[in-house]
């Protein structure tokens, strides 16, 4: 009944559906990379066959939609629709501070450029250096694990940064459950990719 595409460069790819018989109109949801790192000067019209085609296109935020109209898509025909998670399974129970222990800040991110974890990884530095007893522990994957791994251990805060890798949801709310603090240093990488809704947020 209808084709539905994950990021606007798949949908870009299919437009042709829109021009087969008996077939269902064209969606497309839009992310972050679809219309930050794939887009750039010279390339502001590429999604032009995809807007022609597509029935509604969709932005995970607001941010989202309005790039996608800048790049020339109908508003019209464009809404925005947040990925949705179930928020019940994540309730707000502060966790008190307690001068004795260690401050403990958490973030669940992809180890990539956009998410800005270096920056998190060098301000916990910059609290040890101050002699603050600080812990921060990152839950994910990525490319960039062993370029925060060198960073860690050149800036010899081992005892205090670990990357815990992928968790599951139920080990991702302990992590948030246990901490004082949530850190997402997020920024637009190089290449001009960033964040489309930060999920984790």
């Amino acid at each position: 009944d209808i084709c539905h595409a994950h990021f606007g460069n798949i949908g870009r790819k299919w437009s042709f559906v829109d021009d087969l018989p008996d077939q269902g109109p064209l969606v497309t949801t839009v992310y972050g990379m679809d219309v930050s790192g794939l887009v750039h000067p010279g390339r502001y019209r590429w999604y032009e066959p995809l807007w022609s085609k597509c029935s509604l296109a969709i932005g995970t935020s607001q941010y989202i939609r309005a790039q996608m109209i800048t790049l020339g898509c109908p508003e019209e025909r464009s809404i925005r629709h947040p990925i949705g998670i179930d928020i019940d399974a994540f309730e707000f129970d502060p966790t008190a501070f307690a001068c004795e222990e260690p401050l403990r800040i958490a973030s669940v991110a992809r180890y990539v450029e956009q998410k800005g974890l270096k920056y998190g990884i060098e301000a916990v530095a910059k609290c040890r250096e101050r002699g603050l007893d600080v812990e921060f522990r990152v839950a994910g994957e990525g490319e960039l694990r062993p370029d925060l791994e060198l960073q860690i251990r050149d800036l010899g805060v081992e005892d205090s940064v670990h990357l815990i890798g992928w968790q599951t949801q139920e080990e991702v709310r302990e992590l948030l459950g246990d901490a004082h603090l949530f850190m997402l240093p997020s920024l637009t990488a190089y290449d001009g990719n960033t964040e489309g809704q930060a999920l984790v947020l």
